[in-house]
């Protein structure tokens, strides 16, 4: 739980070689380490691109943290022929964490807070703002209407964040990101109490 740590998070559907290369190697002027998580890289399978990307990772020489998050176990094979080296910890996400994250919106602010200090008995306050932080900005996404699919999402989470987000307007999405983000900021400056 560095504070000098910075935080990059990259859609797994979505992310390059370039992408990957440029989060793992460039210099943060924020912090001294970095931690790079990408969500679902393997969601859509192996393909020649992901295949790049993982001999770069499993071949990558640095002290920053990668994490790979899937919402799935990992093919076993893909691990025993690239990440030999590496860490395996398969997590599964209780339940009450997502019921915590669908209620966001729905309940009154202070059942929400009491709801999160619930949840910070058992976790780490960390853990808890990463998932809200990402629920915040699946949000925003499926608030714009013109969105029917996520990649990274099976139909009935995407179903589920479109009834969430009819309680939130598009501003006031937004206006929480910026917060929950300039919050984040002032933890890795060590701005805060």
């Amino acid at each position: 739980q560095d504070s000098q740590c910075e935080i990059i998070s990259m859609e797994g559907v979505k992310v390059t070689l370039t992408d990957l290369i440029s989060a793992c190697e460039s210099v943060s002027l924020l912090a001294e380490n970095k931690v790079v998580i990408i969500e679902n890289f393997f969601k859509k399978g192996l393909t020649k691109d992901k295949k790049e990307m993982v001999t770069y990772l499993s071949q990558l020489k640095s002290d920053n943290q990668i994490i790979i998050w899937e919402d799935s176990e990992i093919d076993k094979k893909v691990l025993a022929k690239y990440f030999t080296k590496n860490r395996i910890v398969t997590c599964n996400i209780p339940s009450n964490v997502f019921k915590f994250l669908d209620s966001i919106g729905m309940l009154s602010q202070s059942e929400i807070v009491k709801r999160f200090h619930e949840l910070n008995k058992t976790y780490e306050t960390e853990y808890i703002y990463v998932m809200i932080l990402r629920q915040i900005r699946l949000l925003i996404i499926v608030s714009d209407r013109q969105v029917k699919e996520i990649p990274s999402l099976f139909s009935w989470q995407l179903s589920k964040l479109t009834n969430q987000s009819r309680y939130f307007n598009s501003i006031s999405l937004i206006s929480l990101y910026r917060q929950l983000y300039t919050l984040d900021y002032k933890i890795k400056l060590g701005l805060t109490p």
